[in-house]
């Protein structure tokens, strides 16, 4: 009886395997009969600890971005650290990720982990995740790695996303933080349908003037915009102006075609990089009460 016991095990197993890298088979299926089922759990320990400070070593959380801009239809990743009180990153804590108000749903949520202590999404309002045990990378799934996410041990991650503008409100929260002062973080991620590049970095011979153009769009249509500021500012390198106003900043309009343009030219024909910021802002629309809003910051070289 052990014998065919052990061989059902390995033809179970070996089942598995061949499903797992089988082009029709469910390539996750290995990972089912151990830790598939989603395990809720309480947050705190029941009476008897409920009160005290059951994890004394949780002391902060941090969470970055805690306000940033995206455009509508993208996703956006929020990344949470939980440290002691000497800032030492802590693994195996749990983050809870309320999305309380506003536009746009919980994607996605880290479910790294084992049995119990992997995250899971409730759902599109309410989410569950556990620091890391270890280094991770967290790719988007393209052939770009500049967006990847560096994940580092005490780090956890939430996505969330919106398909109209507005603004998403979410709470991230450590109940085994005792402080109440200290235990969450609120968030905000403002949604616009607006794209934008930022003039590509360029080389010219020295004492030549250089255009500087950023181009403003819808991202959902790529519909040019007009009217919105974009403002440009010499941050380092030789003595340069702009214009118009050659001064070290320039502020200028998109035309029809959504673009925004200056010039940059040098007070002296000498070697160097000029550094540049570029920040698109949206005018305020008195029709419709919509307040001015900075939608950008982005940087080029010359």
């Amino acid at each position: 009886m052990r014998a065919i016991a052990r061989i059902s095990i390995v033809v179970a197993v070996g089942g598995l395997l061949l499903s797992a890298g089988c082009r029709d088979g469910m390539p996750h299926s290995f990972t089912w009969p151990v830790t598939g089922d989603q395990i809720p759990t309480h947050p705190k320990p029941p009476e008897g600890g409920y009160y005290a400070n059951w994890d004394p070593y949780a002391a902060t959380i941090e969470v970055r971005p805690v306000e940033d801009v995206n455009p509508v239809g993208t996703q956006h990743v929020f990344v949470a650290t939980v440290k002691d009180k000497d800032g030492k990153p802590l693994p195996n804590r749990r983050v809870e990720w309320m999305l309380s108000d506003g536009v746009g749903s919980i994607v996605e949520v880290d479910e790294s982990g084992i049995r119990a202590s992997r995250g899971h999404k409730v759902d599109n309002r309410f989410a569950v995740s556990h620091t890391n045990n270890f280094d991770h990378v967290l790719t988007r799934g393209n052939s770009d790695p500049q967006d990847d996410i560096r994940l580092t041990k005490g780090q956890t991650w939430c996505v969330i996303t919106s398909p109209v503008e507005g603004t998403s409100y979410v709470v991230a929260y450590a109940p085994g933080i005792y402080d109440w002062s200290k235990h969450k973080v609120l968030l905000k991620k403002h949604w616009y349908d607006i794209a934008w590049e930022c003039p590509p970095a360029a080389t010219n011979p020295i004492g030549t003037a250089h255009k500087l153009t950023t181009k403003v769009t819808t991202y959902s249509d790529r519909r040019p915009l007009e009217g919105y500021e974009v403002t440009y500012k010499i941050l380092s390198g030789p003595q340069a102006t702009l214009e118009p106003g050659g001064g070290a900043t320039a502020t200028v309009k998109t035309d029809a075609q959504g673009l925004a343009t200056v010039t940059l030219k040098q007070v002296k024909p000498v070697e160097g990089v000029n550094e540049l910021q570029v920040d698109v802002g949206r005018p305020a629309n008195e029709k419709c009460c919509t307040p001015a809003a900075h939608i950008a910051t982005g940087k080029t070289r010359k």
